[in-house]
């Protein structure tokens, strides 16, 4: 949850609210000029588009294209505009400038600009530098972490990634603590060895990050600026956010109305998982471990779907590992929708709570 200061809580909530928006690009503010912003947030991809008026051909010799900024969100209150970010409330992620339009219509002039976030800019870059750093030879850059000796945990190469190599920063805890996978498993990882066509393709960081995640329980979360955080949900965290329907239900100052509330459940494909493990050499399969995330427990039949991670050598391992993917699946199958005013303190991977009078 991001942390906001008391007064713009209290702006948001207000029934006659004012909000602001802060846009500033190369030192360049253009709040003032904003007429339209759509800004979508997902679990591995952020964009956002924002329309400027540009009836004084304003931008026509401007160009943001590749520069970086942060949105302020925020409200007029009874202390100025205030925004996240501005040093009493916790700012949002980068964003960087990918196209810049000018469109003109019948007595319209406006400047388009498309943004992405911090998991697109990762889709360009590719791994030359993590695997140089572990002297992995140009142009190739191919190589296996973890090969001889258990140096990296699945925590400590995504550590390496987002900071030795991006120069970024990820915060020190887990929040929700260990899921007893990433910080302690070693994996054996090989970067930069698929083929296209008989080409070898350099991988990018957004694959390499995903990979590892998707050996846990855990989720990377974008905080300010170019900061990250990994994320542990579970059933018992503690609520983040309130929303009552109606406003009257309400019973603190943190807690705001809901509009509307959806819940969808759908039935997951694979509905089990296991892990073929326990082939050093990815060919010997005599040694086979199979990891299991355990039996189908639902109303319709059971479909397996089978992963293949030689590298596990142990039944414990590959029982959890196991247990993630389908943790994660089923994760990603279900939707819940909440509509509510803006609500600036909103991050991803937020416990949050409806308090419904119809008893929903």
């Amino acid at each position: 949850m991001r942390s906001i200061s008391a007064t713009m809580l209290q702006a948001q909530k207000a029934s006659g609210k004012v909000p602001y928006i802060r846009v500033v690009i190369n030192t360049v503010d253009l709040s003032s000029r904003l007429l339209f912003l759509e800004h979508i947030e997902e679990p591995y991809r952020e964009r956002a588009t924002l329309i400027f008026r540009n009836d004084d051909r304003y931008f026509d010799n401007l160009d943001f294209r590749g520069y970086n900024f942060q949105i302020g969100y925020g409200f007029t209150t009874g202390a100025g505009n205030e925004y996240c970010g501005d040093g009493s409330s916790d700012g949002t992620p980068r964003l960087y400038v990918k196209q810049q339009e000018i469109i003109s219509s019948e007595g319209e002039v406006v400047c388009q600009l498309y943004c992405e976030g911090l998991w697109m800019f990762l889709r360009g870059r590719y791994a030359q530098a993590i695997a140089e750093n572990e002297g992995a030879p140009a142009p190739l850059y191919q190589y296996t972490f973890n090969e001889f000796s258990d140096d990296y945990t699945i925590y400590q190469l995504i550590e390496d990634i987002i900071e030795t190599v991006l120069g970024w920063t990820l915060e020190n805890s887990i929040a929700g603590g260990s899921d007893g996978i990433i910080d302690v498993i070693y994996p054996r990882i090989s970067v930069n060895v698929s083929r296209s066509g008989g080409q070898i393709t350099l991988d990018n960081y957004a694959e390499i990050l995903y990979e590892l995640l998707s050996l846990t329980k855990c989720y990377l979360r974008q905080k300010s600026d170019t900061n990250w955080e990994l994320v542990y949900p579970q059933d018992d965290d503690a609520v983040d956010e309130t929303y009552c329907i109606p406003q009257s239900l309400a019973t603190s100052e943190d807690e705001m109305v809901a509009y509307e509330y959806m819940e969808r459940l759908s039935e997951a494909t694979p509905n089990r998982t296991y892990v073929a493990a326990n082939s050093p050499d990815g060919v010997d399969w005599s040694g086979l471990i199979l990891g299991d995330s355990g039996a189908y427990s639902g109303n319709g039949p059971e479909q397996f779907e089978i992963y293949v991670i030689p590298w596990i050598d142990n039944q414990t391992d590959a029982n959890k590992v196991a247990s993630a993917i389908q943790t994660r699946i089923n994760s990603e199958t279900s939707f819940r929708r909440a509509i509510v005013p803006y609500d600036c303190r909103v991050e991803l991977y937020d416990r949050i709570q409806i308090q419904d009078s119809r008893g929903i």
